[in-house]
């Protein structure tokens, strides 16, 4: 649910179900770019989220791969070359 700001305003914050998200435009020379950005997003079924962004031309590092915590784990790679990771932490049996 989208809380404030717009594109106009140069922000906009939303209410997922447990955390909220604050997205803003990168200023020229302001972050570093390539790099891992050090956050998860957890989504239900990792294979079908891979296999939905992954048609839709979306970049990721590989498949997603089983880890040793029980769970699968890829990671997206963003139009300026950084990566952070998706994660589903409960298998699906």
């Amino acid at each position: 649910m989208k809380l404030f700001g717009s594109e106009v305003e140069g922000f906009i914050g939303y209410k997922l179900d447990n955390v909220q998200v604050i997205i803003e435009p990168e200023e020229k020379g302001e972050f570093e770019s390539g790099r891992y950005l050090g956050f998860s997003i957890e989504v239900d079924n990792l294979n079908q989220f891979y296999a939905r962004l992954n048609e839709r031309g979306v970049k990721f590092t590989g498949a997603p791969e089983e880890q040793f915590w029980g769970g699968l784990m890829t990671h997206i790679i963003d139009p300026s070359n950084n990566t952070f990771s998706i994660v589903q932490v409960e298998s699906v049996a």
